[in-house]
């Protein structure tokens, strides 16, 4: 049975048999003790790894990893390097785990990325481009700057995080769908991008409604745009300095009944700093807060400035 699997590779895939001595690499067998197979790979790999699938493996690289492929899915495994330039799936990612000590390159999916941890750690740590083809649902984390998230056409859940005050940066998140999820970013955001909402509005009975989702940004906000509404509180330690806009696919209305039936965001946007450009279309049930330098403009269209629940000023610049 095995030498007929080592035919096929050779005769169909064209794969053949390489030297792996110089690599000093450690095969590691499935068994009931370890319960998954793998490849541990002492020094840096220039080559790549390529295979069909990988299901319930550990790939261990002590230097740095120049390139993974897969043809179909990634499932169950953990891939561990000093660093990883790219990772190109043409399936699934789901259940894994990249543990990369230094930069990550780009990691992506032609389907979903499901269930993932993604982290990037130490002195080098950054992360360039993470992309699936639908949903993405990931812990994001970087020890530097993130560049580009996006789920092409579904949702993102999950979170991101970045602790350097100094380079922990995200430049850009998009969703073809909704944002969902808890973002901790020590420095700036230059874009947060959703078709449809951002943040998750969770109906407990007609009378109750939680938001579990905050966007917790440390530097400057550029922009942020929902097609549809905006549950999410934003928390701004710097200034925005571009615009949020609501609603710019889909009108929002108070529907009526209690607040269980009412799909009106009411989040909070606070800055520590001015705040550039808010456009609302549709009602807007929240609260927007300037601590200094002001606001410059507030546009609400086709849609009413509602109340807040707490009975808080909607609007309110201190400074």
């Amino acid at each position: 049975e095995g030498r007929s699997i080592v035919v096929l590779a050779k005769d169909k895939y064209n794969i053949r048999g390489r030297e792996m001595a110089p690599l000093h690499a450690r095969f590691i067998a499935f068994s009931a003790h370890t319960r998954l197979s793998g490849i541990d790979v002492d020094g840096a790999l220039s080559g790549s790894i390529q295979a069909r699938n990988i299901t319930r493996g550990t790939i261990t690289i002590r230097g740095r990893a120049n390139q993974i492929t897969v043809t179909n899915d990634l499932r169950s495994t953990r891939i561990v390097a000093g660093g990883l330039t790219t990772a190109t799936f043409g399936g699934d990612i789901r259940s894994s785990t990249f543990d990369i000590a230094g930069p990550l390159g780009t990691v992506s999916a032609t389907g979903a990325i499901s269930s993932t941890i993604i982290r990037s750690s130490g002195p080098e740590g950054r992360i360039t481009t993470i992309t699936a083809g639908t949903d993405l649902n990931a812990q994001i984390f970087a020890s530097g700057p993130i560049g580009t998230i996006t789920a092409q056409r579904g949702d993102f859940s999950g979170s991101v995080t970045t602790d350097n005050a100094l380079t922990g940066t995200l430049s850009n998140i998009t969703a073809g769908r909704d944002i969902l999820g808890n973002f901790q970013i020590a420095r700036d955001i230059t874009s947060i991008t959703a078709t449809r909402h951002i943040g998750n509005r969770n109906i407990v009975d007609l009378n109750t409604a939680t938001t579990p989702d905050t966007l917790n940004i440390e530097g400057n906000l550029g922009s942020l745009r929902a097609g549809g509404q905006r549950y999410s509180d934003v928390r701004v330690g710097q200034a925005i300095t571009g615009s949020i806009a609501v609603g710019t696919l889909a009108r929002n209305y108070a529907r009526p009944g209690g607040v269980g039936a009412d799909i009106i965001g009411d989040p909070t946007i606070v800055a520590f700093g001015r705040i550039s450009s808010i456009n609302i279309t549709g009602d807007f049930g929240g609260r927007i807060l300037s601590h200094s330098g002001g606001i410059n403009s507030v546009n609400i269209s086709s849609g009413s400035l509602r109340r807040t629940a707490s009975g808080l000023p909607a609007i309110e610049a201190r400074d």
